[in-house]
């Protein structure tokens, strides 16, 4: 693999004086790894995952990129629906699949786990001998697979079903004259129960942004050393402290942090997970 990447970090003191202090430290860094070769004869290396999708490493391609199936494409990248047939069950060129997309056969790239970029900001403000301290951790870029989503879709059980009887018109071109597709088709049971859901139709849907911003810690703490200073105890502090308190993201999961198959290679898999949990903490800290 190649490597590129490069890593920033700025200290900046906008406020210091006898009773106040503001410090702030940014850390930003973005790095890239891509397969160059692998094995004599190998083109592709699966490192985790199901029948699709899959992580792998694949000459060429990014470190980690996810592999599935999407739908069937057009040359300008327009998903094809299948307009071939009737849609008349009682027809004796019945389609069941009319105004639905199809399936493409082909496994192929559908982006990869790594972020883009990573940044994290952690900035204090101290008062006399009461401290805040807040840290934010942002991630930008890099790709998921939302299976828990995918099966409940299947089930019926997701939000994204509750309107199962209502028109919907798919996005694409029809597949007998490259039109704009016009067909309005229902998306029920027997639909998510076929290729719309990630459980049994293509994980090209289920294939999600994981760019977040969390408040990674949060800590309020209060010295009370100068009340000691003819002890044999050099410093007392008691705080307060809140881990992953809020988060901002565009998945649709319960939180990004998460990968089914833990501290592997095979990142970027969700698939009915345990989610991520806040946590409060109260402390004493002493010196001697």
């Amino acid at each position: 693999m190649t490597t590129n990447g490069h890593e920033v970090t700025l200290d900046i003191i906008p406020i210091k004086s006898k009773n106040w202090e503001w410090d702030i430290t940014v850390n930003f860094s973005a790095i890239k790894n891509k397969v160059t070769a692998l094995a004599p004869g190998i083109q592709n290396l699966f490192l985790g995952g199901f029948t699709d999708p899959q992580i792998r490493a694949v000459v060429g391609q990014p470190y980690r990129s996810i592999f599935g199936f999407e739908w069937m494409k057009d040359g300008n990248g327009k998903v094809i629906i299948d307009n071939t047939g009737s849609p008349d069950p009682k027809s004796a060129d019945y389609n069941p699949n009319y105004g639905y997309p199809t399936q493409d056969p082909e496994m192929k790239s559908l982006g990869n786990v790594d972020p883009d970029w990573t940044m994290g900001a952690g900035t204090t403000l101290r008062w006399k001998d009461l401290s805040l301290y807040l840290l934010f951790d942002i991630k930008s870029g890099g790709k998921m697979w939302d299976g828990t989503r995918g099966v409940m879709d299947y089930f019926g059980t997701s939000a994204g079903t509750l309107n199962r009887d209502d028109n919907y018109v798919f996005d694409g071109v029809l597949a007998t004259n490259g039109q704009p597709n016009n067909i309005s088709v229902k998306l029920n049971q027997d639909w998510r129960n076929g290729a719309g859901s990630g459980f049994s139709g293509p994980s090209v849907d289920y294939i999600e942004n994981s760019s977040w911003v969390r408040l990674r810690t949060v800590t309020l703490s209060y010295s009370l050393t100068k009340l000691l200073k003819k002890t044999f105890i050099k410093g007392l502090e008691v705080y307060l402290t809140g881990t992953n308190l809020w988060l901002k993201t565009p998945y649709k999961g319960i939180d990004p942090e998460t990968n089914l198959l833990g501290t592997s290679n095979a990142q970027g898999m969700d698939y009915f997970n345990m989610p991520g949990t806040k946590s409060y903490t109260l402390g004493l800290t002493l010196a001697f």
